[in-house]
């Protein structure tokens, strides 16, 4: 695992947690290091226990709320978070308790060891486990690689048992194909309502890698994205995730609220913050025009995890961020372009639209409730060419004539419910709708 994909996958403002064996510890102190030194503030903790020795050069705070302790800015420092200790062990905090801390500032990451593997590099978990806060942005299921060609044996397997329970009989040896059983018979059931990555590491052990890359190549079919890394070596051999962009256009004066939408609150967020982490689980870069009242805005809110893209026309409309935005992307296979006031958008429809792309590559997504389009639109790469075509304020829909459309019809209010007016924003804050 290197430092441009921790900078990819991980983003400020999200909650993430790790599960499975294979050096998860090891992992996460990977990944608090990297984003440190990039000027997050980090926060580590546990739904279970965690080594008081591979801690022991952390700052390790005890305090009997988790929410409690993480009030005070603090860019660019690791602070392991416990309720106690016992054993040779810190104690982590209930599930309910993190989950408590849902809004997570822009400037920050929190990052969860949410099962235990007594530093095996492989299991199944038992029926208790994994203990996963329901706010994480993406769960990470980690494998370790070292194990290929070995015996199944309690020595290298927490829960012997429950990884045999998967396999054919005389099945003795982990094979790569072991590997994609337990991933498709155990995890991907346990994790299916979350937003999840396979990471297998120890990747330096294996002199052939190919048998684990063709496994990750076909759990990409399934919508898996997986990567083969060594933590150790600090190097991606393999990576199947998914490259998407996002566009987020926030460069508009609002004249009919009277005031600069991007700053208006909704539960104590920004709409502008708020957009930036619900995206973020989601995408590999994310930038965000600017027009007007630009300095304001980068003053409130930290560009980190994120880009700002000044617009210089952006009075005569959001073609101009369309045009520019566009451009500001490198490597991605797809792009997302939502506007920043949406506040009642569910990260289950980011989710959807994204599954729905992933079955037809070829076609721009668009998201509607009840006949009426929304957003965000999901556009393919090949479609980024059309929007040096978008003049004044016609936003895309010219260029979307010029498409293959699939519209997709959801559940969410969400992409339809843009908030122009005052009256708009008091429903919304009142009563969580436009509407009623």
């Amino acid at each position: 695992m290197d430092k441009s994909y921790i900078l990819a996958n991980f983003k400020g403002g999200c909650l993430y947690s790790f599960v499975g064996g294979g050096g998860k510890t090891s992992i996460i102190k990977s990944v608090a290091e990297i984003l440190s030194a990039q000027g997050y503030q980090v926060i580590i903790s546990t739904t279970t226990k965690l080594g008081i020795e591979e801690f022991k050069d952390s700052t390790v705070m005890v305090n009997p709320k988790f929410k409690g302790s993480l009030q005070k800015k603090e860019p660019g420092t690791i602070n392991v978070i416990v309720k106690g200790s016992a054993k040779e062990k810190y104690l982590g905090f209930s599930q309910e308790e993190i989950e408590e801390y849902s809004n997570i500032p822009i400037f920050q990451v929190v990052l969860i060891e949410a099962d235990g593997s007594r530093r095996k590099p492989f299991k199944v978990p038992y029926q208790h486990e994994p203990v996963i806060p329901a706010n994480s942005a993406r769960v990470f299921l980690v494998m370790g690689a070292k194990v290929l060609g070995e015996k199944i044996t309690e020595d290298n397997t927490y829960n012997n048992e429950g990884v045999s329970s998967f396999l054919s009989p005389g099945e003795l040896v982990y094979t790569p194909e072991v590997f994609r059983k337990i991933v498709e018979g155990c995890w991907q059931k346990l994790l299916k309502k979350y937003n999840w990555t396979l990471l297998i590491n120890q990747g330096d052990f294996l002199e052939e890698k190919v048998g684990l890359i063709n496994v990750l190549e076909y759990l990409k079919t399934q919508k898996i994205p997986g990567t083969l890394f060594s933590v150790y070596q600090k190097k991606v051999y393999h990576d199947t995730s998914i490259k998407i962009g996002c566009l987020i256009l926030a460069a508009g004066e609002g004249k009919r609220m009277g005031q600069p939408k991007q700053l208006l609150k909704y539960q104590e967020e920004f709409f502008l913050s708020a957009t930036i982490k619900k995206f973020a689980p989601f995408v590999q870069e994310t930038v965000v025009t600017l027009g007007y009242h630009s300095q304001e805005i980068r003053f409130l809110i930290p560009e980190i995890g994120f880009k700002f893209l000044e617009i210089a026309g952006y009075q005569g409309g959001m073609g101009a961020s369309l045009r520019e935005g566009a451009k500001a992307f490198t490597n991605i296979e797809a792009l997302l372009v939502v506007s920043c006031d949406l506040p009642l958008l569910s990260k289950t429809t980011i989710k959807a639209i994204i599954d729905t792309w992933l079955d037809n590559r070829e076609k721009t997504i668009v998201p509607s409730y009840q006949g009426r389009r929304g957003h965000p639109v999901l556009f393919p790469i090949k479609e980024l060419k059309l929007f040096s075509k978008i003049k004044g304020d016609e936003g895309a829909r010219n260029i979307l004539k010029e498409m293959d459309l699939l519209e997709s019809d959801l559940a969410d209010p969400g992409v339809i419910a843009d908030i122009d007016t005052r009256k708009e924003y008091e429903n919304i804050n009142n009563k969580g709708a436009i509407n009623g």
